[in-house]
C-alpha cells in the first residue's frame, strides 16, 4: 500500500538518523518501529496504551471528541466482557479555554482506578 505522509522535520531527521545506523531504509525502519511499538501495544487490549493515548489528544470540536468517548465507552464494554470481570469508564468532555475539547477519563477495574 503506497501513502503519502508529511513528517516533521525533527521526526524525518530521527528517522534518517537512526535508519542509517541499522542500515536499512528510511521506509523499513518507520515501519518497524510502527510495528515493534505503536501496533504492538495497541493492538494488545490488556496494555490500555491505545486508550490513553488517544484520550490526550485535544479536539478542535466537541463532535471529534465525542467520537471518541463514543469508542471509549464500546472498547470499555468490550474489554469487560473479554476479560470476564467488571470494567467501568467515568469520562466527560471539557472544554477549554482556548477552545479545545479534551477527555477526562478513569476506567476502574473490579472497582479499583
Amino acid at each position: 500500500m503506497k501513502t503519502s505522509i508529511t513528517l516533521t522535520k525533527q521526526n524525518a531527521a530521527a528517522i534518517a538518523k537512526y535508519a542509517g545506523i541499522v542500515g536499512c531504509t528510511e521506509t523499513e525502519f518507520l515501519n518497524k518501529s510502527l510495528a515493534d511499538f505503536m501496533i504492538q501495544q495497541f493492538e494488545d487490549p490488556d496494555a490500555g496504551a491505545l486508550e490513553g493515548y488517544l484520550a490526550s489528544f485535544k479536539f478542535r470540536d466537541r463532535p471529534a471528541a465525542e467520537r471518541l468517548l463514543a469508542w471509549l465507552e464500546n472498547r470499555t464494554r468490550e474489554d469487560s466482557i473479554r476479560s470476564g470481570f467488571p470494567i467501568t469508564l467515568e469520562a466527560r468532555i471539557e472544554e477549554s479555554a482556548e477552545g479545545f475539547f479534551t477527555i477526562e477519563a478513569t476506567q476502574s477495574y473490579n472497582g479499583q482506578s
